[in-house]
């Protein structure tokens, strides 16, 4: 049992070094687009490819066109049982930066947030929840 319990150890510590570079990189790419103080919870990844962001955006609806900038991010497995603690921890972000909850939604199974700051500018938090992951859509107002 033990040589298996090392074995495992060993297999898994690829994974973890893996997950924590994409952690840095996720950080990194939300503090340079939206704002340099905010960070995305640990345990999330972010989708570079600007179209996917885009073709999620469109779950928004008519409201899509408002916003700019978007970028998206998705916890999987064991960590989508983190999502309100993420949700809890980005707000906590915004407020930081700045950025206080001004409006936000709930229907069925996404919740719709907006923060702005003292200059007006205004950040989107769009979550949903699926059954397999959790989205978070972060976009600023045009």
């Amino acid at each position: 049992m033990k040589k298996f319990l090392l074995a495992l150890t060993l297999m898994l510590a690829p994974v973890a070094m893996a997950q924590t570079v994409a952690e840095m990189l996720v950080v990194t790419s939300i503090a340079a687009t939206l704002d340099s103080k905010i960070s995305v919870p640990k345990g999330t990844y972010g989708y570079t490819n600007v179209q996917y962001a885009m073709n999620f955006a469109k779950s928004l609806g008519n409201d899509s066109a408002r916003y700019t900038d978007y970028q998206l991010y998705v916890a999987t497995g064991i960590t989508t049982k983190l999502a309100p603690a993420f949700v809890q921890q980005l707000e906590t972000n915004f407020a930081a930066a700045g950025y206080f909850k001004t409006s936000g939604t709930t229907s069925g199974t996404t919740t719709r947030s907006e923060f702005t700051n003292d200059a007006g500018k205004i950040l989107l938090l769009f979550t949903s929840y699926q059954k397999d992951a959790v989205y978070f859509l972060v976009g600023r107002k045009k």
